[in-house]
């Protein structure tokens, strides 16, 4: 037995010391820092740090930053960059004020996964710009004029230029507006609108440009002209869907308003069941349907309603194997 432990120990020593010769063998990653060549004036750019290899050094493990902290963050201009947040922190943020010129000198410390330590000193130029052109975009597939319902939430992908260069940043305020919708964010380009809550036609457009801009077309219930739903399930029993029992199905509301179909809506549509032990729709829907819940094995009847219109959907609810 002294002889078999001797043996399994040596053994343990030498995987031990490969272990230790391949730690020592890796090439470990160097910081890297990513900030945005021009700004948007008026807007916050963010300082993105990464870990990156050497080109084709196969002993060098891609790996991420697992925390970080800014020691020190300096601007030698801080009337055209002021630092949004302070240093010692995991994040800082840089506002633009004023159109010009700045030098930017950060030291950071950071982590890996694997809890190796980094500090590096980075210098960079940063250029803030006012905005003088902004292309509008729909968040989504849809033809134009855009058609939402009462009260809908869409967004809408905004690109800002300022003399040729694309700009990073959002401006505040937004240099873009609706006479159907309320702006009510600008996060990292992308613009988050609520339509209004009466039928209306307009646009989302640039505030410097009008031309810069997408039509747009609010419907109420009135204007729906035809009413179908669909239950999102590739399984059926004849005609009817088939889902199982004690779980959950969506169903999704189809409109029609005239020969479109909408690009988005959330109007008061209304669902009842006849068979609540087998089935149970919720009180508030989201824009993808509502979430139907199942019970019982049977057959599930529902009630869909929006106006005057009105339509019935049978689901067969079965229990599983």
């Amino acid at each position: 037995m002294g002889g078999v432990a001797g043996a399994l120990f040596g053994v343990g020593l030498v995987h031990c010391a490969f272990a230790g010769e391949e730690e020592r063998s890796r090439t470990l990653p160097s910081l890297t820092l990513q900030v945005a060549e021009h700004a948007a004036l008026g807007g916050e750019i963010g300082l993105n740090l990464g870990l990156a290899c050497p080109p084709a050094d196969t002993r060098c493990t891609p790996t991420v930053v697992s925390d970080s902290t800014f020691e020190q963050v300096t601007v030698d201009d801080p009337t055209v960059f002021e630092i949004a947040y302070e240093a010692n922190a995991s994040r800082v943020n840089l506002r633009a004020k004023r159109e010009g010129v700045a030098k930017l000198q950060i030291t950071v410390t950071a982590h890996d996964a694997e809890h190796h330590a980094y500090r590096d000193t980075f210098t960079r130029t940063l250029d803030a710009r006012a905005t003088d052109r902004v292309e509008l975009d729909y968040r989504g597939t849809c033809d134009t004029p855009l058609l939402f319902g009462t009260g809908t939430s869409f967004e809408i992908k905004a690109k800002l230029s300022g003399r040729g260069a694309p700009l990073t940043g959002d401006p505040v305020p937004f240099p873009a507006s609706s006479d159907v919708a309320k702006l009510d964010r600008a996060f990292i380009g992308i613009l988050s609108f609520k339509a209004q809550g009466t039928a209306g036609a307009g646009k989302v457009q640039s505030t410097l440009d009008p031309m810069d801009a997408i039509d747009v077309e609010v419907f109420d219930s009135s204007q729906v002209t035809a009413l179908a739903v669909s239950v999102q399930t590739t399984n059926r029993l004849g005609d009817l869907p088939l889902v199982a029992s004690n779980s959950s199905f969506t169903l999704r509301p189809e409109l029609t308003v005239g020969t479109r179909k909408p690009c988005d809506e959330l109007l008061p549509i209304k669902v009842t069941t006849d068979t609540p032990t087998v089935c149970t729709p919720p009180q508030t829907r989201k824009s993808s349907g509502f979430a139907i819940k199942t019970g019982e094995p049977g057959l599930c009847t529902l009630r869909i309603e929006l106006g005057s219109l009105r339509v019935t959907q049978s689901v067969e609810v079965r229990r599983n194997g």
